[in-house]
């Protein structure tokens, strides 16, 4: 069993139940000091005094299945300044949750692991909650060409899940004169995103996670409303309702897939 988050610090919140239990297991395995059997309205006193301690939970891992919208974004906004900013909240449950914990206007927006937790997915996500590289073999990543001119025209986040889509639309802006970085998530775009500006986002709406509609719902809900980064969605997905469904999530524009060239440069000029 891997021991890559060896002497990290997790509290888990008792929601009852074999299912509980067995996730208490399995983080224990993985070499995590686990804190477990407290109640979810006894987590901010729990952090609070670990953070005192000097030794505080680098993670908080929330159920939050039968927990009203209202309750859950008090409690999360307690949990989140008890800790000043020492522990990633990971609350896990169904999509239909996530949705009601995200209307619910909560800040910051946890990060969720979707029901039923598989343990490869629940190891990808503690690994970039807790920034832990990940050593697994895998394929190299997608960037530009190694020394790009300094005529670049500015900085684009790609986020992507698709390795061919990827190496695609790379060697597009690359060879257009932008410089290029890729995030295979939703939740990677916005860890991306909060440590640096770029000039555009182009955003797959339909990613593993998070998807493209709820990442740019976040990123509406953080950014100054003064420095808004364009998003430029790209799909699938051609309907008719779709263009419409990408604007309300906050995205500035559309690019169907298959994408050509000339469509996408001619966008991306449009809000660069």
């Amino acid at each position: 069993m891997s021991q890559d988050f060896a002497g990290r610090r997790v509290l888990l919140q008792d929601a009852g139940g074999r299912s509980h239990q067995l996730l208490a297991e399995t983080l224990t395995r993985h070499g995590l000091e686990v804190t477990a059997g407290v109640a979810f309205a006894d987590l901010q006193g729990q952090v609070a005094k670990r953070a005192r301690s000097g030794a505080p939970f680098e993670l908080v891992i929330l159920d939050l299945a039968e927990l009203p919208p209202e309750e859950v974004r008090i409690g999360l906004e307690g949990i989140a300044s008890a800790a000043g900013g020492t522990a990633v909240l990971l609350a896990f449950g169904y999509p239909g949750q996530r949705t009601r914990v995200q209307q619910s206007g909560v800040n910051p927006m946890p990060v969720f692991l979707h029901r039923p937790l598989k343990e490869a997915q629940m190891r990808a996500v503690l690994r970039r909650a807790l920034r832990v590289p990940d050593q697994e073999p895998g394929p190299a990543p997608v960037s530009g060409p190694p020394n790009p001119p300094a005529s670049r025209k500015g900085r684009i986040l790609l986020v992507e899940d698709h390795r061919i889509n990827q190496k695609v639309v790379v060697s597009i802006l690359s060879s257009a004169g932008y410089e290029v970085e890729v995030a295979t998530t939703g939740v990677e775009a916005l860890e991306a995103l909060a440590r640096s500006a770029y000039g555009a986002v182009i955003m797959d709406c339909h990613m593993p996670e998070m998807d493209g509609f709820e990442a740019t719902a976040l990123l509406r809900s953080r950014e100054d409303p003064n420095h808004r980064t364009p998003v430029i969605a790209l799909t699938a997905n051609t309907m008719q309702g779709d263009r419409e469904k990408c604007l309300a999530a906050g995205m500035d524009d559309f690019l169907g897939k298959p994408f050509r060239r000339e469509a996408m440069l001619a966008t991306l000029a449009k809000w660069m």
